[in-house]
């Protein structure tokens, strides 16, 4: 693996300098098209998965005939003690994919990445560092400054938890990638490949009834991404620097409650409670029947064991590194690792591919491989 070192040190270079997004190479297809589930580790265990699999080239980079999908959520892992180094792989994670073609490397985003101009759109790093330092009072020592609803209110923020657990490791030079990003038209919210339809967290009957799609545009990845994306091109045409929202689809979390929308999502057989759906009608939550019949997804976002738990099922035994597949067909549902496809083609499939990298083993740690519909 001595590719992983060199990356490690170009990844430092581009995420000291501005923010940047190579342009396409115009390359006609790619030998290998694979998706990675969320980043939300060292940026040394992501390189260390790609070296495995030998898909990076001598010069710390992706090999030329390699494409490859971020699902989002690049920032915020580990525990207090990592914060500080969190805070930088975040950045150099982002870099080092950024610096790739736009159209080898795909990046999503993620309700990680869009909190950046999101509920934390006005955060400097000091302000952060005071609305933490609060948060960890209450939500860690259990010992709070003041009541929760108080720190709510001055910091437009859900809760203690937010601050301190969820988006800790926040900088204001993330925000400035993502800006950048979203600007560029790099960071995307959807992509269809090889018949499937990647988000950070799947979309639901919900989103394609207030999409608009007729019965054969549902079931077509292709339709379900374009309109994804216009919807979200849209919303960043008119964002002027509030706290980011796409209209019907995501909106941030504030002193309120959590964010909500597709971003956020996690499908359930159990009733939705009190959080999962917010005044606007915007969801966290999701029921199983609601997939899509006959579209084909792939999602980051939710661990094996929060599904487990949320299918009602044994958490006892969940599985670190690798994929899972939730299928839906006639009413009855089916949860199980791999990803291989359903036989029949009015199943909804939702391919499962967070795998806990930050506590995987690099060399187990399963990638999807789109053409073949399996992991790698």
């Amino acid at each position: 693996m001595d590719q992983v070192p060199i990356a490690l040190s170009l990844a430092t270079v581009l995420a000291e300098g501005a923010p940047f997004s190579a342009p396409p190479s115009g390359a006609s297809r790619f030998g290998h098209t694979l998706a990675v589930g969320d980043p939300q580790a060292p940026l040394e265990k992501l390189l260390e998965i790609l070296a495995s699999r030998d898909l990076l080239a001598e010069n710390g980079m992706l090999r030329e005939d390699v494409r490859l999908v971020s699902i989002g959520d690049h920032f915020d892992w580990g525990p207090v003690r990592e914060r500080a180094r969190a805070a930088y792989d975040g950045l150099r994670t982002i870099a080092w994919l950024a610096a790739h073609p736009a159209d080898q490397v795909i990046l999503l985003a993620g309700n990680h990445d869009l909190a950046r101009v999101g509920e934390l759109a006005d955060y400097s790093d000091d302000k952060f560092e005071r609305a933490r330092a609060e948060a960890d009072r209450g939500y860690r020592d259990e010992h709070p400054v003041r009541p929760e609803p108080a720190f709510c209110a001055e910091f437009d923020l859900p809760s203690w938890e937010v601050a301190s657990r969820d988006l800790s490791a926040f900088r204001s030079a993330q925000r400035d990638w993502v800006t950048a990003l979203l600007r560029s038209g790099r960071l995307r919210i959807a992509v269809e490949l090889e018949g499937v339809l990647l988000t950070h967290a799947g979309v639901s009957t919900v989103e394609l009834d207030r999409l608009a799609l007729d019965a054969h545009a549902r079931t077509d990845a292709t339709a379900v991404a374009q309109a994804l994306e216009a919807r979200f091109v849209r919303a960043l045409r008119a964002w002027r620097g509030e706290p980011l929202s796409i209209p019907h689809l995501h909106a941030p979390g504030n002193c309120a409650g959590e964010g909500g929308g597709m971003l956020y999502h996690r499908f359930t057989t159990h009733t939705p409670d009190e959080w999962s759906v917010r005044e606007d009608g915007l969801r966290r939550r999701a029921h199983v029947s609601q997939l899509a019949p006959g579209l084909a997804q792939a999602i980051g976002h939710i661990r094996d064991k929060k599904s487990l738990q949320l299918l009602g099922l044994d958490a006892s035994n969940a599985t670190i590194g690798l994929l899972r597949t939730l299928t839906v067909l006639e009413g009855r549902w089916r949860y199980a690792t791999g990803a291989e496809p359903s036989p029949s083609q009015a199943a909804a499939t939702l391919v499962h591919l967070d795998g806990a990298m930050l506590d995987a083993d690099p060399r187990t740690y399963q990638l999807f491989d789109l053409e073949r519909r399996a992991p790698r």
